[in-house]
């Protein structure tokens, strides 16, 4: 899903992430994206809970964009766990050993293939979340009754919405197909 709502990885700015090394696209990943989720995701939680509180009873959909928004950052620390600590240590060996060009370890499940069609399948689940808060918040619009934190809330859940597409597009049209291939050579 979000591969199809951001192919072009160039399109949130003017930084050509198909030049930079696959090492390094990783590294991004996890000092950009993860490192933002992991220092923002409780806070941006407790602000949606709060406009929820506030606003909740004259603007009901808040209730479910309150759940869709636990449950995904739910879903994402698993999914973020599985990368930092299983998939790219092993694909930062796979690179290093590429460098060298020597033979990687073999990956505990043999090939890389079914962790990352599990990854992108988990990425399609948190497109469609997130797809969905977007049209159940009319694309992160306050209405005209909503407050400073109610504004705040939907610039926030915008700006995660688009770090997470950059951060799929990354992985899956490109540091995924690169270690692929890697792999097959």
């Amino acid at each position: 899903m979000l591969t199809q709502l951001n192919n072009n990885t160039e399109e949130a700015g003017t930084v050509n992430f198909a030049q930079w090394p696959l090492d390094l696209l990783v590294d991004y990943v996890l000092k950009v994206h993860h490192r933002n989720f992991h220092q923002h995701h409780e806070a941006l939680l407790r602000l949606v809970e709060k406009v929820e509180h506030a606003h909740g009873n004259r603007h009901p959909v808040l209730h479910e964009v309150r759940n869709a928004v636990a449950a995904s950052f739910e879903e994402l620390e698993s999914h973020f766990a599985k990368e930092e600590q299983v998939l790219f240590p092993h694909l930062y060996e796979m690179y290093q050993a590429h460098e060298e060009a020597r033979p990687t370890a073999a990956f505990h499940c043999g090939s890389i293939a079914f962790p990352i069609r599990q990854m992108m399948m988990e990425h399609d689940v948190a497109g469609e979340t997130w797809q969905h808060i977007a049209d159940i918040t009319e694309n992160f619009t306050t209405p005209t009754d909503g407050c400073s934190s109610y504004r705040l809330m939907n610039r926030e859940l915008y700006r995660f919405f688009a770090d997470l597409k950059e951060h799929v597009a990354i992985e899956n049209n490109l540091i995924f197909p690169g270690f692929l291939k890697m792999e097959q050579e």
